[in-house]
């Protein structure tokens, strides 16, 4: 009867390829090399899928909200460059929100006051134009009367 060994296979010339160690003096088998490898390869990739948001999105509605929100982000970063550096140690996302909210609307307050005085500009002058023409038109009118008031005359 043969005795038990620790060995892998103590047969080594008849020994399969899988179970050869890679290298001389080196504990492990080839096998064990592989499953190291694939393991390693496993976790890479779930690594790299978990930080990397990899997804194909499945609808036009979300690619076009996906869209909105880069966009979105991006005019909310550019925004928050109106902040100084000491006010961003004590602001928050709200108060953040809060602050370009108010240089929005401050934005917004000066385009329509530079609106309303061009088109009180604009209506001034077609008021003037139209003043003009009329006083033209009196003008003509006047004319026109004492022309045929000379012809009755005549």
């Amino acid at each position: 009867m043969a005795s038990a060994t620790f060995a892998a296979n103590p047969n080594s010339e008849n020994e399969p390829w899988i179970e050869r160690p890679p290298l001389q003096g080196i504990q492990f088998r080839i096998w064990h090399l592989m499953f190291f490898c694939l393991c390693a390869f496993g976790v890479l990739i779930v690594l790299i899928c978990c930080c990397i948001r990899i997804r194909v999105p499945r609808t036009k509605q979300e690619i076009e909200a996906d869209y909105k929100r880069k966009k979105i982000a991006t005019k909310f970063r550019k925004r928050l460059k109106i902040i100084s550096n000491q006010d961003m140690e004590a602001v928050d996302l709200r108060k953040a929100l809060e602050i370009i909210i108010d240089a929005d609307y401050q934005q917004d307050l000066q385009q329509q006051k530079a609106v309303v005085l061009q088109v009180n500009t604009d209506e001034q002058e077609k008021l003037i134009s139209d003043q003009k023409s009329s006083f033209g038109k009196a003008v003509a009118n006047v004319i026109k009367v004492g022309r045929l008031s000379m012809n009755k005359v005549n």
